[in-house]
């Protein structure tokens, strides 16, 4: 195997093992049932059985315990790429309000004459510059 090939496989492998953790840090069950494609155990998150590495949702077709393929297209690429969508919203919007927060402390600061009111003025100005920086990282 080429070293190319191999650290695609390993890149791979990665992804599909933090998929794995993901699911199971927001409360997925791992399955005794493994993967027919790839032979990776299968997750059971919010009443969906899911395949962390080939990211394909099953379903169980008899009392058996049989599975079989739910849908051919991505189903969990699609509901990552909505959740980061809407938490890049949710971030910008949080960043912009503390922007425009940071910029009217600022204006009052520039204004104020009372040195307590300065002080207090100062320390909001320290939290919201270290809520962005938060942020940003």
């Amino acid at each position: 195997m080429s070293d190319e090939k191999k650290q695609n496989s390993t890149k791979t492998s990665d992804e599909a093992i933090k998929r794995a953790a993901e699911l199971l840090l927001k409360g997925a069950t791992m399955l005794n049932k493994v993967c027919p494609k790839c032979k990776t155990p299968l997750y059971k998150y919010k009443g969906r059985i899911i395949c962390p590495t080939c990211e394909i949702e099953y379903v169980i077709v008899d009392n058996k315990g049989e599975i079989r393929e739910k849908e051919k297209e991505n189903v969990i690429k699609k509901e990552m790429a909505r959740k980061r969508k809407t938490e890049e919203i949710r971030y910008n919007e949080v960043t912009e309000t503390l922007e425009m927060k940071l910029q009217e402390l600022t204006e009052k600061l520039e204004k104020s004459q009372e040195p307590k009111e300065i002080e207090e003025i100062a320390r909001a100005i320290k939290s919201v510059g270290e809520a962005i920086k938060v942020l940003e990282q």
